[in-house]
């Protein structure tokens, strides 16, 4: 409905990223959830990360990703990411880097 569209964009805040800052970073817990309105954001994922989610359930524990990182993805303007955090009460599944002017 059009006062649903109204109510979640009256809560969305603009922000602007550089070329090379991180956006959100792997294991961390997430509270935002992203759309692109302009530019191209990389996706990394630990190579770890398989290990470490199995390991951060069995103890309940938050975890956070060391080790090398792989490129799995780029996003575009109108794409978005953040959601799995929200929606599964879990920590970032990847780390997300502004690639151009966002």
């Amino acid at each position: 409905s059009p006062d649903l569209v109204t109510a979640i964009v009256s809560t969305m805040t603009s922000l602007e990223c550089p070329p090379g800052q991180t956006i959100m970073e792997q294991g961390e817990q997430g509270e935002q959830f992203f759309v692109i309105e302009t530019g191209t954001c990389d996706v990394y994922v630990s190579d770890s990360d398989l290990e470490v989610r199995k390991a951060s359930r069995a103890t309940q524990m938050p975890h956070s990703c060391k080790g090398p990182r792989r490129l799995v993805a780029s996003l575009d303007s109108g794409q978005s990411f953040g959601e799995l955090a929200l929606l599964y009460s879990s920590p970032r599944t990847a780390t997300i880097q502004a690639k151009t002017q966002c």
